[in-house]
C-alpha cells in the first residue's frame, strides 16, 4: 500500500466545523482518526502532499479562518493513548 498517512492539527472552533471534519470522509482521505483535541491522522494517496490536504480540508470546510497544521508523518512514532486507539495507530502507520 502506498498511501501516506498525515498529521492534522486544526482548531476547529466551532461544535458544526468539529463534527463535520470528524464525520467528513471528505476525498480520499479516510480514515480521519482522532488522536486527541485538534489532533488527527488521515490516510492519503500516494501523490498527495500537505499542502494538497491542506487546501482540500479548508475548502471542505468552507473557510478561510482556520489555524491548521499539516504534516506527512514518519515511519517512526511513538504515543500513549487508550488502547483502542492504540490498536487503530497500529494499523495505520
Amino acid at each position: 500500500m502506498n498511501d501516506k498517512t498525515f498529521i492534522v492539527c486544526i482548531e476547529l472552533n466551532t461544535l458544526a466545523l468539529r463534527e463535520k471534519f470528524e464525520l467528513g470522509g471528505f476525498g480520499n482521505y479516510s480514515p480521519i482518526v482522532k488522536v486527541m483535541d485538534n489532533v488527527y491522522l488521515l490516510r492519503a494517496g500516494y501523490n498527495c502532499t500537505s499542502s494538497m490536504l491542506r487546501d482540500s480540508i479548508i475548502s471542505y470546510l468552507g473557510t478561510q479562518d482556520i489555524n491548521i497544521f499539516v504534516m506527512k508523518s514518519s515511519i517512526d512514532a511513538s504515543w500513549r493513548l487508550s488502547s483502542s486507539l492504540d490498536i487503530t495507530l497500529k494499523n495505520i502507520i
